[in-house]
């Protein structure tokens, strides 16, 4: 049966749960994506044809419903595998349900009748990446409670 398995690369991340839990783990994305580059974690998380993603922490193996990720954060260096492009660059701050506060920027783009921060947020799939100045954080708009530009 592991021919039928799809090859995947681990990404170190840390993750926050709606009820404040953080756990650091391994997550995995597809070893190569559909454009022949690596495989992006995003992509993963907004799969909708899976509710649950495997974590694993040393021997400890977590299935984590999706529907509960607040936010995750790579590691350092696993960002590089992870190109945010996008035309419409906005700094914002994002104050999220629990608390909990990232500020970095968004990018993306959108038809120039509807490229207005609104308008991403509304039509923007359930995670969203946001770069950081240390970083890469993917979040999930769920759990946005505030969202202001800066």
């Amino acid at each position: 049966m592991e021919e039928l398995r799809v090859p995947q690369r681990k990404v170190q991340v840390r993750v926050l749960l709606a009820g404040g839990t953080e756990l650091d783990g391994l997550l995995f994305a597809p070893a190569q994506g559909p454009d022949g580059r690596p495989g992006r974690l995003i992509d993963r998380l907004n799969d909708t044809s899976e509710g649950f993603l495997p974590l694993v922490r040393g021997q400890e193996k977590w299935l984590l419903s999706k529907s509960w990720l607040v936010s995750i954060t790579l590691e350092p260096g696993e960002d590089d595998r992870e190109p945010i492009d996008g035309e419409d660059v906005q700094r914002v701050a994002i104050e999220l349900f629990g608390g909990g506060h990232v500020e970095g920027e968004l990018r993306y783009t959108m038809p120039a009748t509807r490229a207005r921060l609104l308008d991403y947020v509304n039509a923007a799939p359930r995670f969203v990446r946001l770069l950081r100045d240390d970083g890469l954080s993917v979040v999930n708009r769920d759990f946005i409670v505030r969202l202001q530009q800066i």
